[in-house]
């Protein structure tokens, strides 16, 4: 994944290639891997460029390059869901650890902004669970 800036917060630039990668390392770590803050964004932005480019290509004819556009984008848009789902089961088991021992024992920094719901809900559902007991 190419970043447009040393800033993380700039959008990075996501090709079919970098998005494979991501899985990869994603599956390979057990730990949440660091994302630019503007990741999701740029995911939402590469599959509406691919659905806009299978677009063109159905208006201008061009049946080989849209069978490879298409192909791509049920792929990209596979791999995407598979972060996602990897993502969120470590966000989860991150909350339940902080949970079990009420501290952080595992670190948050890694999640971004559109994911902390995911660890305020798991973590606001244990605590409700215990505090219960």
């Amino acid at each position: 994944m190419e970043s447009q800036s040393s800033e993380n917060h700039e959008k990075p630039l996501l090709t079919f290639n970098a998005l494979y990668n991501i899985l990869r390392t994603e599956k390979k770590e057990s730990t949440l891997q660091q994302f630019p803050d503007l990741f999701y964004e740029a995911l939402e932005e590469f599959i509406k460029n691919k659905k806009e480019e299978i677009k063109n290509l159905k208006q201008q004819g061009d049946n080989e390059k849209l069978k490879k556009e298409h192909h791509i984008l049920k792929n990209s848009t596979k791999i995407a869901k598979e972060i996602i789902n990897i993502r969120a089961q470590k966000i989860a088991k991150i909350a339940c650890q902080n949970s079990l021992f009420d501290e952080e024992v595992m670190e948050e920094s890694n999640i971004l902004e559109k994911e902390k719901k995911i660890y305020e809900g798991v973590e606001k559902n244990i605590k409700q669970l215990q505090k219960n007991l």
